[in-house]
């Protein structure tokens, strides 16, 4: 019988195959194309608030999904309908039962997205990379289709898929760098990353575009990477009356943007961050340090990969840990939480303070905290709070 692919599975054989037999709703589409270890959520999100106000219908497709699977695609900046989405899936799995392709989860899912923003009239789009760039199902996409390719921090993640050096990593997000087409990347990156992304550019003839924001702050700079990514597509090189309505939009976009999960407060003690490698606990550090001034924090964890170098940035050995588990996440199977045990002994490097709650939603079975609690470590775990808001 016919068996879909659930694990991952990086090469675009097959997804071309099924976009192919789906007729091609690439054709009409015109994206940005968003790559990078960290960040690359949020600057999707950004480009899409700045084209949102500026009054194009925009899509966009985002991964892994935050509660339900529907919600990765949103549609001039909300989920797409349940059943639509629904609908979408079907067919495209019924297309690859058909023509016998066997697709991973993933690739059902980018052509589902492309299937759906094909189908809803939008304007433009932005398309975040699942995972590495050069095989990534994502990358399926033309050169005719991107009209930007952005980049964004790139540090050491998924090493078994992308290697355990940067210039590796770099490679494969360098891989979304299409022939002609501008690419715009974060300066913030380290200088052998820098080399191995301008020497890719200029292999494809695609102008190569820093941003000028190289701070210690993340936030920043992925407004930064948004921003010229948008101007570069949209601003005319010679000034005219439209570069006001430019200017506006940003502003207001960047300022109107809203990203769950992300650095995002439930409540004046409570702050939910999808920090999930190493790069990403360093910023989280230094944003609780910001409005902690030295106070211990709670950490709620769960993790789906390992967590060594995330706790050794993350906890300090006045602040307590609370290890939990997220249930399992629908659409895919193959995700899984480390084990209570392996999260403990990891993290008695760094607090003696641990405690444990077999769910998220137990957490009122903890002694009560007057102090700020950070729930952290997966997206899944973040999903898997959010999904009962």
């Amino acid at each position: 019988s016919f068996l879909f692919l659930v694990m991952i599975s990086l090469g675009l054989g097959r997804i071309e195959k099924l976009v192919q037999k789906l007729g091609n709703p690439l054709a009409n589409l015109k994206v940005f194309h968003v790559a990078g270890t960290n960040g690359k959520g949020s600057v999707c999100t950004y480009i899409e608030s700045i084209l949102a106000q500026s009054g194009r219908n925009v899509g966009k497709f985002t991964s892994p999904h935050l509660v339900r699977p529907n919600d990765a695609i949103c549609i001039n900046k909300k989920p797409v309908d349940l059943k639509q989405f629904q609908n979408a899936l079907e067919y495209v799995k019924l297309t690859a039962s058909r023509f016998d392709i066997p697709a991973t989860e993933f690739e059902l899912q980018t052509a589902t997205a492309f299937t759906v923003l094909a189908n809803s009239n939008i304007d433009v789009g932005v398309i975040e990379v699942g995972l590495g760039g050069l095989e990534d199902a994502t990358n399926v996409l033309r050169p005719e289709n991107v009209l930007c390719s952005v980049i964004t921090h790139i540090s050491l993640d998924h090493e078994s898929f992308l290697g355990s050096t940067v210039e590796s990593v770099a490679m494969h997000k360098a891989g979304i760098i299409k022939q002609g087409v501008p690419v715009v990347v974060d300066a913030a990156n380290n200088s052998d990353v820098l080399e191995v992304l301008r020497k890719q550019a200029s292999i494809k003839n695609a102008p190569f575009l820093l941003t000028k924001s190289t701070v210690h702050n993340s936030v920043v700079n992925n407004q930064a990477v948004a921003e010229l990514a948008y101007r570069t597509v949209f601003e005319s090189t010679s000034k005219s009356n439209s570069d006001s309505k430019i200017d506006a939009d940003v502003k207001l976009g960047l300022e109107n943007a809203e990203w769950p999960g992300r650095l995002q407060w439930v409540g004046p003690n409570l702050l939910l961050d999808g920090a999930h490698n190493a790069a990403g606990a360093q910023q989280l550090r230094k944003y609780i340090d910001q409005h902690c001034k030295g106070k211990p924090v709670r950490f709620v964890v769960a993790f789906s990969k390992p967590c060594q170098k995330i706790l050794a940035e993350l906890v300090r050995p006045e602040d307590s840990l609370v290890a939990t588990e997220f249930k399992s996440v629908e659409s895919m199977p193959w995700i899984q939480p480390r084990s209570l045990d392996i999260v403990a002994l990891e993290a008695a490097n760094y607090t003696k303070n641990i405690s444990f709650v077999d769910s998220i939603h137990n957490l009122s079975a903890l002694p009560k905290y007057d102090g700020l609690t950070v729930i952290c470590g997966s997206l899944y775990l973040i999903g898997d709070f959010l999904g009962t808001k």
